[in-house]
């Protein structure tokens, strides 16, 4: 089983609608899939948009 990571992006203007319940349609995959947590992380650090947030999931696949 394989296993990356991929963001998530929401608008902080719908967060402060939905105090916390996103519906599926405010949630937008964000960036490419990374290997591991701190690539993840690293690759954000240089690509955020100072107006939304981030959510990273992670993603298993069978290969």
């Amino acid at each position: 089983m394989a296993k990356t990571y991929k963001f998530i992006s929401v608008l902080l203007s719908e967060i402060d609608k939905e105090q916390g319940n996103y519906p599926i349609q405010y949630l937008v995959p964000y960036g490419p899939e990374h290997p591991n947590e701190s690539a993840a992380e690293k690759w954000l650090e240089d690509n955020a948009e100072t107006d939304k947030k981030y959510i990273l999931i992670p993603i298993y696949s069978f290969q």
